[in-house]
């Protein structure tokens, strides 16, 4: 925006003082012209963005026509070369421009930098090129006429220059003739009378035998660029039309289509005449080119979405050529493609097809997909896979019907093709990067099939059984020409790329069932005999090895095994869970062994992301002695220390058998011994589970001390490493702080007093004080959490670029921390006694309609029963509509597993607590509230052991260590020139003119910021007596560890929320109490990130001093999605003086 016009303008003077050194002028004029491109797309500046740049409105305007001038000034006096510079400049700006143009239609974009509006010394630059013109040789005038055609919104009103143009389409040099089309069809987008004129001249000059070819064909492509109405247009196409019709010159027929398909492409009315048109070449008899021509047109038509096709206007012809053995394999090809794409297009309207034409058309494409020709078949089989994708529970037409055999017909040939592509393997040369490319498109159309069509699962793990059957054989049957020992080595890296396409489709394939809840005990045999298979043989790496062995160890096996029968399954899925942790860490052993350390890294990543945490502890621990970087060591420490907390959870909940404590313990050994502080024992004594509550709380917070370690010993490669571990650290920071109040809980838990013998019998009752003194506890613990829960919320909105995996596992720690929440604040809650008899303190309570909201506002989408039964505790808002990737995510969350064993403790816990809370309402005496607290104290106890026996995976985000995206703000006072500060007087508001700019934006981010808001709060509580220069400057990526955060981005998400539903306009407004103030504000997002506003804050009630602003930042994506920004700077600092 304003800020690149310095740069700008040094670039140009840059320029012209080094014009004598050949390459330097020419390389900063086109580094002028990109940088113009890039300027062209920005925004309207705001009165902000004039006053923080301290410019006047317009100023921009006269930077940019001083530009033009000294751009001009190059072309009349330079060479060539610097001429030819100069037009590229010019011809990428031009092209901008007239993307912009088409973007416009109907909607207020800001004019071009070329446009006559903003051009005020126009007259100049026409005089300038057209001194060029005149006195210049053919190339110079033909460089003239290019830029007079990229001129051309405010050229087109000269009447000298349109002459000047109209004048050299018959020149008798055909580069000036080709110049002077280009200038002429510029013209014609905007002119409708300058292009009635041309278009006269250009039949005269396509039609002349006179005229030399690539004239006559640049003549022709200026067809497509008279569109600037519709008369001017059809008028246009008719005479195209008309041309074709009456010539028989082949090559001029096929440029002829071209040109009046692009011409009808833009323009619905005009794109059933050229359909039929096209068709019409698509007969018998019609030359190889003209039909080759024709398709492609017509998939241009297609593509555009201009014409909605009907099966009478180019089914027919289309199928004709797919059948017909004559025609060229490529053509072929090219009906399949236009088939395919007009099939999804009239998808939602194919039920008006009748029995034969459907039948014809799915006849013809089965044939073609059993063709020879591997293109053919395999665009057939994309097509049949869409089909059976849309159409997914079978389409009635007539008696014709897409059946579920269609679909495992379609998913048969895809893997059959699959096989031909890889088995191979013994001719290594025969594999190339292509192939690759195809079996992923191809397993990319499988994943779908399997996600529509869950019965499709078994038989094609059976395919890729046989698939893996395929490489193991070549392996172990090698060619007779090949020799063994050079082929072993060549097959091995093809491995690798072809086991992990195949090992990342096997996980998406396994995601989808277990979104539907479809992984069962036949789907786990067969997954096992395929690692078996892979882990047997030694065609595959270690990595490859432990890559497939640790999909034994996911959750999602877990959960299939134990859903069916629970009290059998369970013992075999640990049984499993043994034996793939025993065979993933003697992989990784060998691993480190040969020093394969970037591989084994890998393989941690993975265990850790599985929930493997012997593995993962044994490969880091062993991992953090290898490096040499600091900043490496601690990453690595801290992932080590993260796992061996981890693991020692996960040993608290094994079941208590004397072998399966047996390999357990011999797994232990096997770890290094410079993780454990007071020796191996400490874990080994972890085996076997615990024996009663208190040695449970014990366990757990000797846990605890390992996972507050490694929170601290991350926290040291924070300071050298910026924003790099934000997420990390912020993460582990919440799983210690989640930890910890669960640790706490499991103490308060042991201290209250058993009021049973051994054998069961009521002895005593816990003492009313003694009940009111735990209830007190707990209601702290339940606000702790509640707010817990909310900040696994934040950390989920804050990371756009998150992947749905890692996203769910927060989420899902979300919905763990506030059910624990609602747990802890209602079980030991008596409705019928006053709250001072209970809570000491109003700031250590938290309402029970607060917490029935927050547990009711993450079910209500996934769990309709349990929220109707959580309504009738408290009275509840409606079902939240809050966008996605905000505080509640029900498409985040799903019905997966990860949720689901959540789910289940959901619905024991409410009913559990309803129970509970009929019987504290019956009674007040001492004998209820002892029978309450007793009962209330196995509900938290067993939620708290339900929770931790849910498998903890780490997120795959967590292993992204890269500066995080953020937000930086840019305060500065609109009252006053001075720089050095803000300053305000006594009694007065602050008036503020603002820049936020995004930070660290990934670079392949599928869904853009279009959208910021920001939150400017001050208070009187943020006096400051005195700010160090170096406190202005500092960091503020881990703002989080504050409540700021949390509070303010509540407040901006509400913001944002009512202007959704209510489209409040107010922005920049200020609302305070005397003692506080605050200012909510939009921006529109620039192509550089920047957005400008201003806004006012009375300050007026505040005393003399120093005060620093709080603020915090969010975006809506181009899906409508809210994100929450991390602020990477502290706020601004006022003086009211």
């Amino acid at each position: 925006m304003i800020s690149s016009i310095s740069s700008f303008f040094v670039a140009l003077a840059f320029s012209a003082e080094i014009s004598s050194l050949p390459g330097r002028a020419i390389e900063a004029i086109s580094q002028v012209g990109r940088r113009l491109e890039q300027w062209n797309l920005e925004p309207e500046p705001t009165m902000a963005a004039y006053n923080l740049y301290g410019l006047v409105p317009g100023e921009e305007r006269l930077f940019a026509n001083a530009i033009l001038l000294r751009l001009t000034d190059a072309f009349m006096t330079g060479e060539r070369d610097i001429k030819l510079a100069v037009v590229r400049a010019f011809v990428g700006l031009s092209k901008s421009e007239r993307k912009k143009r088409r973007m416009k239609k109907g909607r207020k974009i800001k004019d071009g930098i070329l446009s006559k509006g903003r051009v005020s010394n126009s007259s100049e630059l026409l005089r300038r090129v057209k001194v060029v013109f005149d006195g210049g040789d053919a190339e110079s005038r033909a460089m003239a006429l290019v830029l007079f055609g990229c001129w051309a919104d405010f050229a087109k009103d000269s009447a000298n220059i349109r002459y000047l143009i109209l004048s050299n389409l018959v020149s008798s040099d055909v580069a000036v003739v080709k110049a002077a089309l280009f200038a002429a069809g510029c013209f014609c987008e905007l002119s409708s009378d300058f292009a009635s004129v041309v278009l006269e001249m250009l039949v005269n000059l396509v039609t002349s035998p006179d005229v030399p070819l690539t004239a006559r064909w640049a003549g022709v492509r200026t067809f497509s660029r008279m569109q600037c109405s519709y008369a001017v247009a059809d008028r246009a196409y008719k005479t195209g039309r008309k041309l074709v019709s009456e010539s028989s010159d082949e090559a001029f027929l096929v440029k002829m289509l071209y040109s009046i398909s692009k011409l009808a492409g833009s323009l619905s009315i005009l794109a059933f005449e050229q359909v039929n048109l096209l068709c019409s070449f698509l007969g018998h008899g019609k030359s190889i080119p003209l039909q080759e021509a024709s398709l492609r047109c017509l998939n241009y038509m297609v593509k555009k979405g201009v014409c909605h096709f009907t099966e009478q206007t180019c089914m027919n012809p289309l199928l004709r050529i797919v059948d017909d053995p004559e025609l060229p394999a490529f053509l072929q090809c090219e009906a399949v493609a236009i088939l395919h794409q007009i099939l999804l297009s009239v998808l939602p309207t194919i039920t008006r097809m009748n029995k034969m034409e459907f039948d014809q058309l799915l006849t013809c494409i089965l044939t073609a997909s059993q063709c020879p020709v591997e293109s053919k078949s395999l665009l057939a089989l994309r097509c049949l896979a869409d089909l059976c994708i849309r159409l997914t529970k079978g389409l009635e037409m007539g008696s014709a019907t897409i059946t579920p055999s269609l679909s495992l017909n379609v998913a048969s040939l895809l893997l059959d093709r699959i096989v031909l592509l890889v088995q191979p393997l013994s001719n290594v040369s025969q594999i190339d990067s292509k192939i690759f490319v195809e079996v992923r498109a191809e397993l990319r159309c499988l994943l779908h099939l399997v996600g529509k069509h869950p019965n499709l699962v078994l038989p094609m793990l059976d395919k890729l059984n046989l698939l893996i059957r395929h490489l193991i054989n070549d392996h172990e049957n090698p060619a007779p020409s090949t020799q063994e020992g050079s082929l072993e080595e060549k097959c091995k890296p093809i491995c690798l790329k072809i086991m992990v396409i195949l090992y990342k489709y096997l996980v998406a394939c396994l995601d989808f069932l277990n979104e539907i809840n479809a992984i069962t005990l036949q789907v786990f045999e067969k997954i096992k005999i395929l690692i078996q298979g892979i882990c047997g043989c030694k065609l595959f790496s270690l990595y490859i090895q432990t890559l497939y062995s640790l999909l034994l160890h996911s959750r999602l096996i877990w959960n299939s095994m134990v859903k069916e029968d629970e009290e059998i399954n369970e013992n075999l899925s640990y049984d499993y869970w043994i034996e793939s942790e025993v065979f993933t860490l003697m992989c990784a052993q060998k691993m480190l062994i040969g020093e394969d350390y970037w591989l084994a890294y890998k393989c941690g990543m993975l265990a850790a992301s599985h929930g493997a945490w012997f593995t993962a502890t044994f490969i880091f621990g062993n991992l953090m002695t290898k490096v040499r970087s600091h900043s490496c060591c601690c990453w690595l420490k801290s992932l080590a220390q993260l796992s061996l907390c981890e693991m020692k959870i996960q040993l608290l909940v094994l079941p208590t058998q004397e072998l399966r404590s047996t390999e357990c313990l011999e797994l232990i050994k096997l770890l290094p011994d410079t993780l454990f502080e007071d020796g191996i024992g400490e874990v080994e004594n972890y085996v076997g589970g615990h024996t009663n509550i208190v040695d449970y709380g014990e366990k757990l917070v000797c846990a605890y001390s390992y996972l507050n370690s490694s929170w601290e010993t991350l926290k040291s490669c924070i300071t050298t490493s910026g924003q790099t571990f934000c997420f990390q650290a912020w993460f582990l920071a919440l799983r210690v702080k989640m930890l910890g109040i669960v640790s706490e809980a499991v103490t308060v838990l042991a201290g209250i007093p058993s009021n049973r013998n051994a054998e069961g019998q009521k002895e005593t009752q816990i003492s009313m004080h003694d009940c009111f003194e735990f209830s007190r506890k707990f209601t702290q613990l339940s606000a702790r959490l509640k707010r817990l829960s909310e900040e696994f919320d934040l950390i989920a909105a804050s990371f756009i670029d998150i992947d749905w995996r890692s996203s769910k596992i927060v989420s899902t720690l979300a919905l763990g921390c506030s059910l624990l929440s609602f747990a802890a604040g209602f079980a030991l809650f008596f409705p019928n006694l006053p709250p001072r008899d209970i809570v000491a303190s109003e700031q250590e309570n938290v309402s029970q309609a607060t917490l029935v909201q927050n547990l009711f506002g993450r079910l209500c989408h996934i769990d309709h029963e349990t929220s109707v039964s959580l309504s009738s505790l408290a009275e509840v808002d409606r079902c939240p509509k809050s966008f996605h990737g905000s505080h509640f995510q029900p498409r985040a969350l799903g019905v997966g597993c990860e949720i689901r064993e959540v789910l289940s403790l959901c619905r024991n816990v409410v009913s559990r607590v309803l129970h509970l809370q009929n019987q504290a309402k019956e009674s007040c005496d001492e004998e209820v509230i002892s029978q309450v607290t007793e009962n209330g104290q196995q509900l938290l106890l067993d939620i708290i052991t339900g929770l931790m026996r849910v498998p903890f995976q780490t997120p795959e985000y967590y292993f992204r260590t890269r500066p995080c995206m953020g937000s930086e703000l840019f305060v500065v006072n609109a009252d006053t020139k001075l720089s050095d500060g803000i300053f305000v007087s006594p009694g007065l508001c602050l008036s503020l003119n603002i820049c936020i700019q995004l930070r660290n934006v990934p670079p392949n981010l599928l869904m853009q910021p279009i959208k910021l808001h920001c939150i400017i709060c001050c208070n009187l509580s943020f006096q400051e007596p005195v700010v160090p220069r170096y406190k202005l400057l500092q960091c503020a990526s881990r703002s989080w560890e504050t409540d700021d955060m949390l509070i303010l981005n509540e407040e901006l998400y509400q913001h944002v929320m009512r202007r959704a539903e209510k489209y409040d306009k107010k922005h920049g407004k200020d609302s305070h109490d005397g003692k506080a103030s605050r200012a909510f504000l939009s921006f529109e997002v620039s192509e550089r990130g920047q957005g400008f506003s201003t806004c006012f804050l009375d300050v007026s009630r505040f005393p003399a001093g120093t005060y620093r602003m709080k603020w915090h930042s969010c975006c809506v994506d181009s899906r409508g999605s809210y994100w929450s920004l991390l602020p990477l700077n502290a706020g601004p600092v006022f003086t009211i003086r």
